[in-house]
């Protein structure tokens, strides 16, 4: 039996692209991977803007958005608004994960620079 010479790929975030839609709301999409490892359904994308890189550091009156996803190749966008009055910010990176709800753990994260002013 002849064995393929491309390796079977894992869970990836990638090809980050970002949007300021407004000073209260951004748009951010990636592409991913998911092969199914957690199971088919309640997988989940979510995305963070951080004032550093740090998870501590989320920008105040914004919250943890979602998408839900599924096995195989795809793209995910999500937007990322400031509900709350909590004055003016700077966030300088957004931290995107791949969720499961069942185990209720982030399996795959990964931080992009973005730089966007928040009022």
């Amino acid at each position: 039996m002849r064995r393929s010479a491309t390796p079977t790929p894992g869970n990836e975030i990638r090809n980050f692209r970002a949007e300021s839609v407004s000073e209260r709301e951004m748009k951010v999409s990636v592409d991913y991977s998911y092969v199914g490892d957690h199971g088919v359904g309640e997988i989940f994308m979510h995305a963070v803007a951080l004032q550093n890189d740090g998870w501590s550091s989320r920008v105040p009156g914004t919250g943890f958005p979602d998408t839900a996803i599924s096995v195989g190749e795809g793209r995910a966008t999500i937007n990322i608004t400031k509900l709350e009055n909590t004055g003016n910010a700077i966030s300088t990176h957004v931290k995107v994960c791949m969720v499961s709800i069942r185990d209720r753990s982030a399996f795959v994260c990964k931080n992009f620079p973005y730089t966007k002013s928040w009022e």
